[in-house]
């Protein structure tokens, strides 16, 4: 057990569906400040936690907040799918962030997430935080929050919600200390032959729109921690069946010069990524030495709280079902199977998806998925092939595989 705080920055994936009309834009980029709690940094609206070195009081993951002991380079979140283009290749996209570490550009144009215009006041051009709006203006002479929220133009009672915060946990609900919020999407990504909406030609990429939240509570509990929300939703015409979400981080633990000793780990038994100055005692959390000779340096982690599990192949690949730790994954899983005429196997509808039991019939089963018919016959040896969408072998799971 560390006998030091640390400050983790957590993140929490789920999913909305909203509009698709509007476009992310370069000219509508903005940046703030997180000061919560015990944590400050800065981030931008296109996905950037961090700073630029270019950009002198922009603040890389200070920890405690005041110190000017800095732990975060850049961090962001990276989105992959795989897709046919108009030629019927298969290609793979990687949505990236625009950060320090180089990103995709194109005649000066970022192939990669860019905001939405219309979440922040313009006139600020700060991005919108709870604790920055209209009535906090009318004293400290700011205002971040724009006159209405473009998300919230249908709700029947209150069209925009003016004057309203736009809360995760619902209209004016300011239930952190702070929280931000701001919509990005992949549009001006042009690297590909492909057009994700058949009535907008101008929309490219992959047709992804990504809403972000941070939240801070200074409660004791809570304080040195940084929440990041990611709202990734495919607003596009097509189906896409193969996507990943991840996250790169460039660290500076212990500050400007001192990230040459940076060391990394991963924690499995709590799910997360760490790094720390080379010289600390990870039993202890002591030594480490800062850039200008502060001490001891920190650990600074980063972990997803909850990420979305796969509601299809019939694994609980997070481990957090109802009915215990999920599905074992024991080496029989993995095993050849072959049933006989009569025994017992799962039948899929790749429609919807239902599980159903059935007897293997005398002259076997074929299963019609995506215009193509696989035949299973009785005493066939039967194999998973991993990562093919499909149960390869008739016990209820696609693509079980055995972690390789």
């Amino acid at each position: 057990m560390l006998k030091t705080k640390t400050f983790i920055i957590f993140i929490l994936l789920y999913s909305t569906i909203f509009g698709s009309s509007s476009k992310g834009n370069a000219l509508a980029r903005a940046k703030n400040n997180h000061s919560g709690n015990k944590i400050r940094t800065t981030f931008y609206n296109y996905g950037l936690v961090g700073r630029w070195s270019s950009e002198p009081n922009d603040i890389g993951g200070e920890w405690p907040i005041n110190t000017g002991h800095e732990y975060v380079g850049d961090v962001g979140h990276m989105v992959g799918s795989e897709f046919v283009d108009l030629d019927n290749n298969k290609k793979r996209s990687v949505v990236t962030i625009d950060s320090p570490r180089g990103s995709e550009y194109n005649l000066d144009t970022h192939w990669g997430w860019e905001p939405l215009p219309g979440y922040n006041n313009p006139d600020s051009a700060l991005i919108a935080m709870s604790h920055m709006g209209p009535s906090e203006s009318e004293s400290a002479g700011f205002n971040t929050w724009p006159d209405q929220w473009p998300d919230k133009l249908n709700d029947p009672l209150d069209p925009g919600w003016a004057r309203s915060w736009n809360g995760y946990f619902g209209k004016n609900q300011k239930n952190a200390e702070q929280e931000s919020y701001f919509v990005m999407d992949d549009a001006k990504d042009s690297e590909f032959f492909y057009y994700p909406d058949s009535n907008d030609l101008e929309r490219r990429g992959m047709g992804l729109r990504c809403t972000q939240r941070g939240l801070q509570w200074n409660h004791i509990l809570a304080e040195d921690v940084l929440f990041w929300l990611y709202d990734i939703k495919n607003i596009s015409d097509y189906n896409i069946e193969k996507m990943v979400f991840g996250y790169i981080v460039g660290t500076i633990t212990g500050g400007d010069g001192d990230s040459g000793d940076d060391w990394a780990d991963f924690e499995k038994s709590d799910d997360i990524a760490f790094s720390y100055d080379n010289g600390t005692d990870l039993e202890t959390g002591l030594g480490g030495i800062g850039a200008s000779g502060w001490s001891p340096v920190g650990l600074a982690g980063y972990a997803f709280l909850e990420s979305p599990g796969n509601p299809y192949d019939g694994i609980d690949n997070d481990g957090d079902g109802s009915l215990g730790q999920g599905l074992t994954m024991s080496e029989d899983v993995f095993e050849s199977k072959s049933f006989a005429v009569g025994d017992t196997i799962v039948l899929i509808d790749y429609q919807t998806y239902e599980r159903n039991l059935i007897p293997m019939p005398e002259d076997g089963i074929t299963i019609e998925i995506s215009d193509k018919s696989y035949t299973f016959q009785p005493n066939q040896s039967l194999d998973e092939i991993p990562r093919n969408l499909i149960d390869d072998n008739l016990n209820g799971l696609i693509d079980e595989n055995n972690g390789d």
